[in-house]
């Protein structure tokens, strides 16, 4: 069908190309850009070397994309800053509806510790930390408010910041800014994590400069792919020390630097998509169920996944719950036939290969595998038979072990995303999530349309604290034709983190409606119900999940201060 599908496409663009006039595109939106750089400090603050490099190599390639670039503005005091800004706007509003702004901006900036206030440092402030410092620093919420005048706008803001020369006292400052909700209609990116330091150094400009000039010199790519490209090319170059972030406010996909252009595939492209190996969802939904005790369950699996091997193992599995729930019956004793001369009575029941072994039996496949294995089967066992034991691997703990056969199989085959998918897991199994999060990455690039990518990434920014993220992970994953259910309740998790305990509450409703009988889902709302103060609402969702999961030790405290406080 997927092969089908992607002949009619193709011959459909084909067919369109051969007979039809040339198509004039729709006019690109205006856009316009503003570059600041603040680097002649003075040296009780600290000097930076390549903020005037930096907004150089960026406007450059700005105007090469075809922006227009408001004069450079270069060691700026407090009120240049928001009149550079204030200008940009106007420029905006004249542009009308559909119009791009990108602000960037390469200097100190600090959040003040006592306000949590984030701050961009102009080059005559003096006296770090101390009250005089802070009033003469421009908030960065000043400027987000002003280009909130540019409504009809995608505005675009990076802030190049919180470089590690600043001199500030660590007792009543924070050199990296702290973490600010998403601010609507406006896209905001970061050099570095939150309450971390940029570098400063490099030859030509920074190293997220240079990356940013870099993905800004290609089209084709929408914000989220570019800024994304952006983050890996940083941590590469800085072996991980500087990891930037994002909070995307705006509500559809820019591309900054122009839509990519449709065009008839060639030949190779449809042969090579057509016989792409293809990620097995069977596999990874049967790793994930197959030690329920719910025969329903495994019934909503034969469903989906009937035909494959796994259904076989599901069937298998019940066919065991069933029995065991079976009362026993007494069979009357009969007599045993001889055994025959050349029987031995003591034979060892045969062990299943490696592709009949159960999933649930962990070192059984650990053992047939490895055994296939050992005779150099051809490519395709031999990814076969890697990925599972892989799989088992994991599930014995064996972590390194399963990194092995996952770097095997990747060096083997680089355009399978189960196999980075895979291996991601493990990664973060091991706490190891700058590699757990390239890994996902690759994911979603080999399978863009496909939730299981987002999904990973998502709880990997989750596990990492980055709950934005995680949200706009777990969005797309929800969004995908494939969507499971529990990015829904993973986003709830992640908006509950950020105090978002309204659309928390939204996530874990939505989440018992598709699946009534999840006792988890209540247990979190009823959690978020406490943040809203909707404590009846809260002692109901605690009463149902104790129902459930009668000895959880949270639940059972909370629904205990509940009730001592009625």
């Amino acid at each position: 069908m997927r092969r089908l599908f992607v002949s009619i496409l193709v011959l459909a663009v084909l067919v369109v190309t051969l007979t039809v006039a040339p198509i004039t595109t729709a006019q690109e939106p205006q856009r316009f850009a503003l570059v600041i750089g603040n680097q002649s400090y003075h040296p009780s603050v600290g000097r930076l070397q390549n903020p005037h490099n930096d907004i150089s190599v960026v406007s450059a390639v700005l105007q090469k994309q075809g922006f227009t670039v408001l004069p450079p503005v270069r060691d700026a005091r407090r009120s240049q800053i928001l009149g550079a800004v204030r200008e940009l706007v106007a420029r905006l509003n004249g542009a009308g509806a559909g119009a791009i702004g990108f602000v960037y901006y390469s200097g100190h900036g600090a959040a003040e510790k006592d306000t949590n206030i984030n701050y961009l440092i102009p080059v005559d402030a003096t006296e770090p930390g101390t009250a005089a410092f802070w009033d003469d620093s421009l908030k960065l919420d000043e400027v987000l408010r002003l280009l909130d005048g540019a409504r009809n706008a995608a505005k675009f803001v990076v802030f190049d910041a919180c470089r590690n020369e600043l001199q500030l006292p660590e007792r009543t400052s924070d050199k990296g800014f702290i973490p600010i909700r998403e601010h609507h209609g406006t896209f905001i990116a970061y050099s570095t994590a939150p309450g971390r330091v940029a570098s400063d150094r490099g030859v030509r400009s920074g190293p997220y400069a240079a990356a940013l000039a870099a993905e800004l010199e290609r089209s084709g790519l929408d914000h989220l792919n570019l800024f994304q490209n952006v983050k890996e090319a940083v941590l590469a170059s800085t072996n991980g020390a500087q990891q930037p972030w994002e909070s995307n406010g705006l509500g559809r996909r820019v591309y900054l630097t122009g839509a990519p252009a449709l065009t008839a595939a060639p030949a190779s492209v449809v042969s090579a998509a057509s016989s792409a190996p293809t990620f097995d969802p069977a596999e990874r939904a049967w790793d994930r169920i197959r030690d329920t005790r719910s025969i329903d369950v495994l019934d909503a699996f034969n469903k989906q996944f009937g035909g494959t091997v796994y259904a076989a193992l599901a069937r298998e599995r019940q066919a065991e719950l069933r029995r065991a729930d079976a009362p026993v019956k007494v069979a009357s004793p009969t007599p045993a036939a001889p055994p025959h001369p050349a029987q031995n009575t003591a034979v060892a029941a045969k062990e299943p290969n490696c592709f009949e072994a159960p999933s649930d039996a962990p070192d059984v496949v650990i053992r047939a595998c490895s055994a296939l294995l050992a005779g150099n089967p051809v490519k395709a066992v031999m990814e076969r038979a890697l990925n599972r034991r892989g799989l088992a691997y994991s599930r014995v703990q064996r972590l390194k072990d399963a990194i092995a056969d996952f770097d095997s199989l990747i060096a083997s085959n680089q355009s399978n995303a189960g196999y980075f998918d895979n291996r991601q897991s493990v990664h973060r199994a091991m706490g190891q999530h700058e590699l757990a999060l390239k890994d996902a990455s690759q994911t979603i690039r080999l399978s863009p349309d496909r939730a299981f990518g987002y999904h990973s990434r998502g709880n990997i920014y989750f596990d990492m604290g980055r709950y934005s993220a995680a949200i706009e992970d777990f969005t797309r994953a929800a969004a995908a034709k494939d969507a499971f259910v529990y990015s829904i309740y993973d986003r709830g998790r992640a908006h509950a983190k950020l105090g978002q305990y309204d659309r928390a509450v939204r996530d874990f409703t939505a989440v018992i409606e598709k699946e009534p009988g999840g006792a988890w889902a209540y247990r979190e709302r009823g959690f978020a119900y406490i943040g809203l103060k909707a404590l009846d609402k809260a002692q109901a969702d605690l009463q149902t999940f104790l129902r459930q999961e009668p000895n959880e030790p949270e639940a059972v405290q909370a629904l205990g201060k509940i009730r001592s406080n009625r």
